[in-house]
């Protein structure tokens, strides 16, 4: 008979013999004790008896060691040997050196690290860091109210550490981090055509003072880019001025491309030529979630927006940049624009491209200089009286869905959105309800002509 006991030394020196043999156990540790009085300590593994050796020539303490031991070299092939907290190695220069190269959200992650894991978690032994450790931590964050998809998100930043601290030989065993299952079958909020135009009057009001209107500046080309492109929050800030590229530079890569899927070369050209926009985002693996680059179209009117913004806040305060566009260009238009003699709206804007506008000194400079808008971008939503979870990622979301209305295939809407597998994409193909309910209608009509009603029994 085996039970199940908590050892100390004390008590295993006070163990009696009985008229058969028992065997007490704890945490793969057994300990045999004879009718004779003789007690010998066992490793169980794999439902096999390992012998360590007897009382009292051998230690509880040693028994455990050695147990440990065998445990790890069967399991892991090797012994857990760190004494650091989970705390202390996400603080230590391993893990904070791999966490500034690889996640571009950083800093972020690791205040969220610093406010809500280590208070909770930051105590425990990394290497007797077990699944009842993330069991009592999800069940801690649900008691205290928070959401189920907010502890998933804490829950892979957890499972980074665990992961990192294996590589690194810093623990050698895994600890599987169970997420909560998500509804996908959740419908991505839809923007209407009457939201989209309330979003974008309220992203380029001018209203407040003259500094508050130039601190806004940004959000109308930013949500823009967002409904024109579909880039993610991060791919936007980190947009350089030098990311912009004229057909001229991608026109030969985009033809090859063609090429390789079964077409001419010259067939390529022909496509480009004809449909084809004069500017495409060059956004640059490092910037994105999936580290592939990718170019995506801009369209004629956020290329105006582009070069509006461009020379309202970067050249035509530059008194240098204005003196060289006004020798380069003998348009009188183009020189009535540049010394302010007229509104930045009117048809002179058309003699200026982006290509020339932009000067050298400012192709690595980034467009929206800033570190986040997240809250920029909710005022502009509650102004605009959409609901208050709208956000850049539902216009990016209203990208891909619409660009599976408008005919796009499905290959050519994971490229431009960079989605690392194209049955991400095939999300969007049953995404807009309204597009289901009419295409349900199609059906219905369809089957009520089979059963052959009438149309007065259609009503009945």
């Amino acid at each position: 008979m085996v039970r199940a006991m908590a050892f100390n030394q004390a008590r295993v020196n006070n163990l009696k013999p009985r008229d058969k043999r028992y065997t007490l156990a704890d945490d793969n540790l057994l300990i045999m004790v004879e009718p004779s009085g003789s007690i010998s300590f066992y490793a169980y593994i794999d439902r096999k008896q390992i012998h360590l050796g007897k009382h009292p020539d051998l230690t509880l303490r040693q028994a455990v060691r050695l147990k440990n031991t065998f445990v790890n070299q069967h399991y892991m092939g090797t012994l857990e040997v760190t004494k650091e907290t989970f705390a202390e190695f996400v603080r230590g220069k391993d893990f904070t050196d791999w966490s500034k190269g690889t996640r571009r959200t950083h800093d972020a992650r690791m205040a969220a690290m610093e406010s809500t894991i280590l208070p909770a978690i930051g105590k425990v032994k990394l290497a007797k860091f077990g699944k009842g450790d993330i069991t009592k931590y999800k069940n801690a964050r649900l008691a205290a109210g928070v959401l189920e998809t907010t502890i998933n998100r804490e829950l892979t930043d957890i499972s980074a550490v665990l992961t990192q601290a294996r590589e690194l030989g810093v623990i050698h065993h895994s600890v599987k981090v169970d997420k909560y299952r998500e509804d996908r079958t959740k419908e991505i909020y839809q923007l209407t055509d009457g939201e989209i135009q309330a979003l974008r009057k309220a992203a380029t009001r001018k209203e407040g003072t003259a500094w508050n209107q130039y601190r806004r500046k940004h959000l109308g080309p930013i949500i823009d880019i967002a409904l024109y492109c579909g880039l993610r929050t991060g791919e936007i800030l980190s947009l350089q001025w030098g990311d912009i590229v004229h057909s001229g530079h991608f026109q030969e890569k985009l033809a090859e491309t063609v090429a390789a899927d079964g077409g001419s070369s010259e067939e390529g050209k022909a496509f480009i030529e004809a449909e084809r926009s004069d500017y495409a985002f060059s956004v640059r693996g490092p910037t994105t979630k999936t580290q592939q680059s990718r170019l995506v179209p801009i369209g004629k009117e956020l290329t105006k927006t582009l070069l509006h913004y461009y020379l309202s806040f970067v050249a035509m305060p530059n008194t240098e940049w204005r003196e060289k566009m006004v020798e380069r260009y003998k348009d009188g238009r183009a020189v009535d624009l540049l010394q302010g003699s007229v509104d930045m709206g009117s048809d002179h804007l058309a003699v200026l491209t982006l290509e020339d506008a932009i000067l050298p000194e400012d192709k690595n400079t980034r467009i929206f200089p800033f570190g986040k808008i997240n809250e920029g971008i909710k005022t502009v939503v509650k102004k605009a009286g959409l609901p208050k979870d709208v956000t850049l990622r539902t216009m990016r979301h209203h990208f891909c869905t619409h660009c599976l209305d408008a005919g796009m295939t499905l290959k050519d809407v994971k490229d431009f959105a960079g989605h690392a597998s194209i049955t991400t994409t095939e999300r969007y193909l049953h995404s807009n309800p309204k597009r289901k309910f009419e295409t349900y209608q199609l059906y219905e009509a369809r089957i009520t002509k089979q059963m052959g009603l009438t149309p007065a029994q259609r009503t009945t």
